[in-house]
Parts: structure tokens; sequence; C-alpha cells
């Protein structure tokens, strides 16, 4: 659903949760690797955060 959003460059992926990159998103960090330090494994964890470009 999101993919083709993400491929345009619509929509970036800043991190996702797990220990691990996710193989469907191979190219986002995990949020420690993004520089999250203090943020939580979460595993079940599923959302969307979104904020407008300047502009539109």
């Amino acid at each position: 659903m999101l993919r083709p959003l993400i491929d345009s460059g619509k929509v970036k992926v800043l991190g996702t949760t797990g220990a691990t990159r996710m193989a469907a998103l191979p190219d986002a960090p995990t949020v420690l690797e993004a520089g999250y330090l203090d943020a939580v494994n979460i595993q079940d964890l599923s959302g969307i955060g979104v904020e407008p470009l300047s502009g539109t």
C-alpha cells in the first residue's frame, strides 16, 4: 500500500522497528541505525507518521 509512495519519493521511511532491517524495505534503516539510540525494540508496533512537505 505504501510501497508506491516510498518508491516515488512522496514518503520517506525514517526507520523501522526491530533488531534487523525489514526484508521488504532493505534500504530503510532500523530506528537504532537511524540514530534514535533511546528507541525501544518493538516488534508488534505498526504505524505511519507523516509531516507535509513545506509549501504543500
